[in-house]
């Protein structure tokens, strides 16, 4: 695959490093609604191979309705419509991992490592496992992911010896996490990034929003060097993809109201110096609701949309779930009602 060329990767605190100059096509697709949803719904989900195919095999969390998730991606293309036409640039903020980007395979292949290290059957088979209504379920690495996966695959209650806890990061007193879990998060980031498959749709889904006069920016606090995400979302289809990369810092204190911790402080600065930038993010799409509720507390913009995510094949946090919440996707594909 060639080099990787990227409009604009923010690493840290630094200045922009922009590779070798490319010179700007506007993208094509439709123009119409019904042209939008026909070619959304065209995106190719990729079912090579058996481990990364985990959540492709599963192009939709059932948890989230579809109509809702049409709903809340057409709200998020309007928004971009209506901010383009202030002359100001609409900015649509992604997260990566269990956002973006689906680590099946290092989800997978850190299960099964756990269980052979505590003798847990169906982990070490973990493309089979279910939850208790027979959906399909591997975790995510999250705290919040993790402990939604014990829990709705029943696996907590077969095994009650086993301490499966993740730590409660919203009240550390209450719950500390055991060592199946650091086990398991602590070998997740030691996999390679590069395995990770874009979430369907998303391909298209930026294309629309470039059409609209908006852009969609990723936005995560990963570890390590910018290069394997950015290979990852190139290799599915994002075209000189933005990225913002690593931590950053606000100054202010934490935890703060409605800033949990570096994550979420890193999303609230990106948040402003987007604002300093005469941006303005109309959208945040997080799988967790701490870095959700991070940006709109830095946010100027009162129409700005908290979107949750249940990413295709994967555990959930409860305001994925939650029928009062509007703005909930399980990908970025239009979906036949």
């Amino acid at each position: 695959m060639p080099k990787p060329i990227s409009k604009g990767i923010h690493v840290g605190s630094s200045v922009p490093v922009v590779s070798e100059p490319v010179k700007e096509t506007k993208p094509k697709g439709p123009k119409t609604p019904s042209d939008a949803m026909a070619f959304l719904r065209s995106t190719p989900v990729d079912l090579s191979g058996a481990e990364r195919a985990g959540p492709a095999r599963v192009p939709h969390n059932p948890v989230i309705p579809k109509e809702v998730q049409n709903a809340t991606l057409k709200a998020m293309l309007d928004q971009v419509e209506q901010v383009a036409a202030t002359g100001k640039t609409p900015v649509i903020f992604v997260d990566l991992d269990l956002t973006a980007l689906l680590p099946t395979t290092r989800i997978v292949e850190q299960l099964r490592a756990v269980g052979e290290q505590f003798d847990i059957p169906e982990l070490k088979d973990p493309l089979e496992l279910k939850d208790k209504n027979g959906n399909p379920m591997i975790p995510g690495y999250t705290e919040e992911a993790w402990m939604g996966f014990v829990e709705k695959t029943g696996l907590s209650e077969k095994y009650p010896n086993i301490n499966w806890n993740a730590p409660d990061r919203n009240n550390p007193t209450a719950r500390q996490g055991g060592p199946m879990y650091a086990m398991f998060r602590s070998g997740y980031w030691a996999r390679d990034l590069k395995t990770d498959q874009v979430s369907p749709g998303l391909a298209r889904f930026v294309e629309l929003v470039e059409q609209r006069g908006g852009k969609v920016a990723f936005v995560s606090g990963r570890p390590g060097t910018p290069e394997a995400s950015l290979y990852a979302l190139e290799a599915g289809g994002i075209r000189n993809p933005t990225l913002h990369f690593g931590q950053k810092r606000s100054g202010l204190p934490l935890p703060r109201p409605n800033v949990r911790d570096g994550d979420a402080d890193t999303k609230f600065q990106l948040t402003k110096e987007a604002e300093a930038r005469d941006e303005v993010v109309v959208a945040i799409v997080d799988d967790r609701a701490s870095n959700r509720s991070a940006v709109l507390a830095a946010s100027s913009n009162p129409n700005i949309m908290s979107v949750a995510i249940a990413a295709p094949g994967f555990s959930y946090t409860p305001d994925a779930e939650d029928p009062n919440n509007p703005h909930r996707i399980s990908s970025f594909a239009f979906l036949d009602p």
